[in-house]
């Protein structure tokens, strides 16, 4: 799964952690605290819920397992 966020890719690094990725130097990442685990938990289980239930995504649906939160916030 990964998550757009303004100018952030997060995503989980090789080693389990979750980080924010700067696409435009994806050697440089931020590490992300417990709180922001469960928060990533909790979109990838709405996203899984969501893709298994409709037919045609949304526009925040990026593609495979990818969200874009600032579209999901421009939706509402």
């Amino acid at each position: 799964m990964r998550i757009a966020y303004r100018n952030y890719l997060i995503a989980t690094h090789d080693d389990g952690r979750y980080v924010a990725l700067d696409p435009s130097d994806p050697n440089c990442f931020k590490m992300f605290s417990a709180d922001l685990r469960r928060i990533y938990n909790a979109i990838d289980g709405l996203w899984s819920a969501l893709a298994g239930a409709t037919a045609s995504p949304w526009s925040w649906m990026l593609d495979h397992n990818e969200v874009d939160l600032d579209a999901v916030v421009g939706a509402r």
